[in-house]
């Protein structure tokens, strides 16, 4: 009994030491709540994440559509400068380019223009070239044009050589003053109408019968010019809308790393957070265990307590008992003889128990 109880009793204390262990389940628990503190934190920043990623793919999608539009626009407008490049450039125009080519007009007057000047537009300015504008000064004293006709020179643009030829022409407003007007004209002067009309000094009429080729190449170059102008605007819009949506682009492709990461971080977090549970359910198993065990081992130690406190009154009393005893040396002698006499009754007692039973 003894032995068992002081195995026990160390069953015991490390039963208590387990249990003294508890500030580790402490720990262990204060794990777990961090654990899911960091994944409620990890959760709520990959939402925030996933809604920043949503709103950066449409802000994408809607500077991708304003950069498409805008390509779109800009190559229409460069496919037509073009196409109308080619189309007023015939043959070599570094040889004898055509006076019309240099000639700029308001818009609204290219027919009067051509009426004014007709084929003589086709001429270049080169005087190397058969046929050709040469320029000469300006009249010192040019005679007036007719009052409240307007000259051709102030709505077009044109090189020196024109200068003569376009300060003695005039726009007339009303075609039906024209005839009045032509009385009023003297040599070299003319009036034309925004409609083509033409009334030369010496008589000379042409009604709606203006060079219809020129007008079209001044109606071009007219256009050309404009969409110049808007091709030119439109790169610059369209260098903006690029910059724009490669800095929307890379926003949103950033946006979808730190959604990616964020998702990332919430594997992880969860994972931590498992990992500190598993860890704290063993140790609630552990100390149950411990304490179950711990139970079990006090109630054994008190039983061998108590069993060998009755075994120390028993051997006490047994002690006594052989403490009182007297003569003990001859009762061993008497029992001594005792004994044979004991062994042939014991013999003939089971001889006679057999003859009985048969």
């Amino acid at each position: 009994r003894a032995e068992r109880l002081e195995r026990r009793e160390a069953e015991r204390a490390e039963a208590e030491r387990r249990l003294a262990s508890e500030g580790a389940l402490d720990d262990a628990g204060g794990r777990v709540e961090l654990a899911r503190e960091a994944l409620d934190a990890a959760r709520a920043a990959h939402e925030e994440s996933e809604r920043a990623h949503a709103d950066a793919d449409a802000a994408e999608t809607e500077a991708r559509a304003a950069y498409q539009q805008t390509e779109s626009s800009f190559a229409r407008l460069r496919a037509e400068e073009e196409a109308l490049t080619a189309l007023l450039t015939v043959g070599d125009p570094d040889l004898w380019p055509p006076m019309i080519d240099a000639v700029v007009v308001k818009p609204g007057f290219e027919v009067a223009l051509a009426a004014a000047l007709g084929d003589d537009l086709s001429a270049p300015s080169d005087e190397a070239a058969p046929i050709h504008w040469r320029a000469l000064p300006v009249f010192a004293d040019p005679p007036p044009l007719p009052a409240g006709v307007q000259a051709l020179s102030t709505v077009v643009e044109a090189p020196a050589a024109l200068a003569r030829r376009l300060s003695q022409i005039g726009v007339v407003k009303n075609p039906a003053d024209a005839p009045a007007l032509c009385e009023k004209l003297v040599q070299g002067q003319r009036l034309v109408s925004r409609t083509g009309d033409l009334w030369r000094w010496d008589g000379y009429t042409a009604v709606g019968d203006a060079a219809e080729a020129a007008a079209r190449r001044l109606a071009q170059h007219n256009r050309l010019k404009e969409l110049h102008e808007r091709r030119t605007a439109a790169d610059a819009t369209l260098a903006e809308v690029t910059e724009l949506y490669e800095q929307v682009r890379d926003a949103s492709r950033h946006a979808t790393g730190v959604e990616r990461s964020a998702r990332e971080a919430v594997r992880e977090a969860d994972a931590q957070f498992q990992d500190a549970r598993d860890r704290k359910a063993e140790l609630d198993r552990t100390m149950a265990q411990a304490r179950s065990r711990l139970e079990a081992l006090q109630q054994t130690a008190e039983t061998l307590r108590a069993d060998q406190a009755e075994t120390g009154l028993q051997t006490q009393a047994a002690r006594d008992e052989l403490a009182a005893l007297v003569d003990v040396e001859e009762r061993r002698e008497a029992a001594a003889k005792v004994r044979p006499e004991l062994s042939e009754a014991r013999i003939l007692a089971g001889e006679t128990q057999s003859v009985y039973d048969r």
